[in-house]
């Protein structure tokens, strides 16, 4: 079996847990569950609004080659 003193606990559950006493707000708890956003995805987003990617495969699709399926002879 496993013992943890008073230390052991607060260092598992970090400083702001409320074992410490301290009740985390739920915009505490939001904005740590947050994630920054990438540039890629802020310019996926962004071309999404312009030009939406349905719209763009049927407009492109008439060009696009098959892929060819090539059998493998063993």
């Amino acid at each position: 079996m496993i013992s943890a003193g008073p230390g052991d606990v607060e260092g598992w559950l970090g400083e702001n847990s409320c074992v410490r006493g301290e009740q985390l707000s739920l915009s505490d708890v939001e904005y740590g569950n947050r994630r920054r956003v990438s540039r890629r995805e802020q310019f996926l987003e962004l071309m999404d609004g312009v030009l939406p990617w349905a719209q763009w495969l049927e407009v492109i699709r008439p060009f696009v080659v098959p892929p060819r399926i090539v059998e493998v002879v063993s």
